[in-house]
């Protein structure tokens, strides 16, 4: 696939979920979306660190440059918790799982 198609359809992805979960209260500590809308790609949610409402989305499998894509660009909260249910529920590459692991408070 071409690159900058797929960044198109990643960050297509990524931005409707961030866009469903912007007034969403942190009631749960991560959400998982496999097979986001009909597509082969996973996001993983995390809550907003700072504020009582709002997720921020991380692709899972990028196919495009950069691997690591995040929307919005906002820092967010991994619990320990969440961070090994996480990895339990989903095959992390690297780039990302060293990315989520820097958020572990």
């Amino acid at each position: 696939m071409n690159h900058d198609l797929s960044n198109k359809t990643e960050y297509s992805v990524l931005q409707y979920y961030e866009y469903e979960l912007r007034n969403s209260e942190h009631n749960k500590e991560y959400l998982v979306f496999n097979n986001a809308l009909s597509t082969k790609f996973t996001v993983l949610a995390f809550p907003i660190k700072g504020k009582s409402i709002g997720y921020v989305a991380v692709l899972v499998n990028s196919e495009g440059t950069p691997e690591t894509k995040v929307v919005p660009q906002a820092d967010f909260v991994v619990t320990e918790k969440a961070y090994i249910a996480v990895k339990k529920e989903t095959v992390l590459p690297s780039e990302i799982d060293k990315f989520i692991a820097a958020h572990v408070r």
